[in-house]
This record gives structure tokens, C-alpha cells and sequence, in this order.
């Protein structure tokens, strides 16, 4: 594993070669990652549930049962591991910062 002091951080974060680290590096970084999602997403749509312990067999930090909103959001269809993104996404990465 390569570790990284904070001047190498930095150059490795700015990632358009500006001599800065800003919006604009976040801005690559986050198309960069975009472009690591899968495509096949679908609409999970908003709704209420009702989250805690319902049978009292759980811990106290499950109490007391109380409804939750979920806002609506997409979801891959595919499952994906977080190692299979993180891989891609540093392969994407390591271009940007050869330049």
C-alpha cells in the first residue's frame, strides 16, 4: 500500500493542474465517479415505513417504533461492490493525475 504525504495529496487532488485544489477539481472528481455508476438504474419511489422493534425481541436503541420517510432515489439494478467502484474509479483517477 502507497502512502501519501500531504504534498503529494494535494498535487493528486488537483486534478485540472490549475497549482489548486477547488470546485472545479471536485467537479472532475464527481463526473469522474458518475462515469463508474452503472447506467441500468431504476426509480425507487418515496414512501413511509414504520422503523423499530415491533416484536420486543430487539435492543433499546429500536425504540420506540416511529414512521420514516424515505425521499425517492435511483438504485443500480445490478449489484455492484464497493471494491469493483472504488478499482474503476482510482483506474479513472490515476489518468487524471499522469497528465
Amino acid at each position: 500500500m502507497k502512502f501519501w504525504g500531504l504534498e503529494q495529496a494535494l498535487l493528486a487532488a488537483d486534478l485540472n493542474r490549475d497549482g489548486i485544489v477547488n470546485i472545479d477539481d471536485l467537479n472532475l472528481f464527481a463526473q469522474e465517479w458518475l462515469n463508474t455508476v452503472p447506467v441500468d438504474l431504476v426509480l425507487i419511489p418515496s414512501g413511509e415505513f414504520q422503523m423499530g422493534d415491533h416484536d420486543g425481541v430487539g435492543n433499546n436503541d429500536e425504540l420506540p417504533v416511529h414512521e420514516v420517510h424515505i425521499h425517492s432515489f435511483y438504485m443500480s439494478k445490478y449489484e455492484t461492490a464497493n471494491q469493483r467502484i472504488a478499482i474503476s474509479l482510482t483506474r479513472r483517477m490515476s489518468y487524471w493525475t499522469a497528465m
